[in-house]
């Protein structure tokens, strides 16, 4: 059965999605974390994306990112063909590391904060951490204050409307992702995922970046946006 077309649209932003094949680890230790990144920052400052929040955890990653000149498929292969080749070679390893197609939303750009904030708030509903800012492979910290990842993620772009100054604005974005881990929506499907498209259930019907599609692939994506 051939594979479904996937829905990219370039110059919005989507949510993207990728797991360890198996359940098994996409970063092994520290030094992937820092190459994948690293490989990511390489791409923005190509203008082939821009990136408004990032997370990755040692099985998984999610991405919101907005292609600007080549379709997200190509610029994700592109990130993560080189991250395969280097977790194999750094680890005498061979096979696939991902599984299968990453998965993707486009994401109306009105809802694209409520997206960063689920991002942001993942290590935390998984019980990783306590605080958003306590978890070291997220774009929070650049957020709320800045790292040395900061550069990755166009937080200015994004927070102006949260007040007069930067300073303001991140004060104003900060308390959410500190929600506590016993949250009663810790397993529920995110508010902004009801707006989002999917790339399954709307193929190939033409549909706009506010577009509400509830198909029969739909249950699986709000399955797939859970924690």
């Amino acid at each position: 059965m051939p594979r479904t077309r996937r829905i990219a649209l370039v110059g919005h932003p989507h949510v993207v999605i990728a797991r360890g094949n198996n359940g098994g680890e996409v970063f092994v230790d520290d030094a992937d974390f820092e190459s994948y990144l690293s490989t990511l920052r390489e791409l923005v400052r190509d203008r082939l994306l821009d990136v408004s929040a990032w997370c990755l955890m040692k099985n998984e990653l999610r991405l919101v990112a907005t292609p600007l000149r080549l379709p997200l498929a190509q610029i994700v292969q592109r990130l993560h063909t080189s991250h395969v080749r280097r977790v194999n070679h750094r680890h005498n390893r061979t096979g696939h590391l991902f599984e299968g197609r990453f998965r993707s939303l486009v994401i109306p750009t009105d809802r694209v904060i409520d997206v960063v904030r689920w991002v942001h708030l993942w290590p935390v509903r998984s019980g990783r951490v306590r605080r958003a800012e306590t978890y070291p492979w997220s774009s929070h910290r650049a957020w709320v204050g800045g790292d040395e990842w900061g550069d990755l993620v166009d937080v200015i772009g994004a927070v102006g409307s949260w007040g007069p100054t930067l300073q303001l604005a991140r004060r104003a974005f900060a308390p959410a992702p500190s929600t506590p881990t016993n949250s009663p929506s810790r397993k529920s499907s995110p508010a902004w995922a009801a707006t989002a498209i999917s790339p399954k259930a709307c193929w190939p019907k033409p549909v706009s970046s506010g577009a509400v599609v509830d198909g029969p692939h739909w249950p699986r994506w709000r399955d797939a946006c859970r924690c």
